[in-house]
């Protein structure tokens, strides 16, 4: 199935996006897109075997991601390889997610890449809220992404 339209202001703000070098069009490639689903499924069912806040969190930013490559895949987009693609990537799923039961969740998720970024460079520990935080994102990115592609 087709993924949902873009509105005439995500357009733009897509045309933004690429036109200052952060994305670039490529081929849609929706079986692609199921399959960065399915992982971010796979992982989000496994939360429920995980004790420690820490493995948790990163678990769930993991899973953020493949429903942003997912939606990438679907749209016919791609970051370009350098420093910041990560927040492209959050960006980019404000953008296809504006408007949606998932908005807020793409709003924590610049958060969630900011405090993992931490937590792996600068050996910040996170705790049990920002570990409940982190899985609520993922699994509302993922319950959207899943809606719009399929």
């Amino acid at each position: 199935m087709k993924p949902d339209e873009f509105s005439a202001a995500q357009l733009a703000q897509l045309s933004t996006l690429i036109e200052n070098g952060n994305l670039k069009s490529v081929a849609m490639d929706l079986e692609k897109a199921h399959v960065f689903l399915a992982q971010a499924a796979e992982v989000i069912d496994d939360f429920v075997n995980v004790k420690s806040a820490g493995v948790l969190y990163d678990m769930s930013c993991n899973a953020c991601h493949a429903v942003g490559e997912a939606m990438l895949s679907a749209y016919g987009y791609r970051t370009n390889s350098r420093e910041g693609q990560h927040a492209i990537l959050g960006e980019f799923l404000g953008i296809v997610f504006a408007n949606t039961s998932a908005q807020e969740a793409t709003q924590n998720f610049d958060g969630l890449r900011r405090s993992r970024n931490a937590r792996q460079y600068e050996a910040r520990p996170v705790g049990n809220s920002q570990a409940t935080l982190a899985v609520k994102t993922a699994k509302e990115l993922f319950k959207q992404g899943f809606v719009q592609v399929n």
